[in-house]
């Protein structure tokens, strides 16, 4: 019985360990799809630090429709009609932008693929820099010509 038992352990131990590789410096699984979704979101970064409405307008699924951050329907909540509007207006007011991301994981639902990374931010506005460091999460599409956003913009 312990040699019966040694086996099992030992073959349990071979198929649960080292059998998924992650990406490096992540505890993500090393997929195609879900490198596609790490570029597509420094694409995104790429974009906001340089200021690109156009381009981060163009990530937007049309269905796009963000609360704000707030669990009531209430003056923050915005779709995709509004978005590049108040893209503008938020990036009319800062001067500079640094952000730097790290993507902790990548889940789906249904046909959504959830993102969540944290965000390390510096911004100027005028000549007053502020910082902000928290965990944020992004809600994507796949698309037949890749991924768009649906929240968290």
């Amino acid at each position: 019985m312990k040699k019966l038992f040694t086996l099992f352990f030992i073959m349990f131990l071979a198929i649960g360990c080292g059998s998924v590789k992650m990406i490096e410096g992540t505890s993500i699984e090393d997929t195609t799809e879900n490198r596609d979704i790490i570029s597509f979101m420094n694409k995104y970064n790429e974009n906001l630090i340089a200021k690109n409405s156009d381009t981060l307008f163009s990530m937007a699924s049309k269905e796009y429709y963000d609360n704000g951050g707030t669990a009531t329907s209430s003056k923050d909540d915005f779709g995709y009609t509004q978005l590049k509007e108040l893209l503008n207006s938020r990036f009319e007011k800062v001067a500079e932008i640094q952000q730097k991301i790290k993507i902790v994981k990548i889940f789906k639902v249904d046909e959504k693929i959830f993102v969540d990374y944290e965000y390390d931010a510096k911004f100027r506005i005028q000549n007053e820099w502020s910082a902000k460091k928290d965990i944020n999460q992004m809600v994507l599409e796949k698309t037949d010509n890749g991924y768009k956003i649906l929240k968290g913009m």
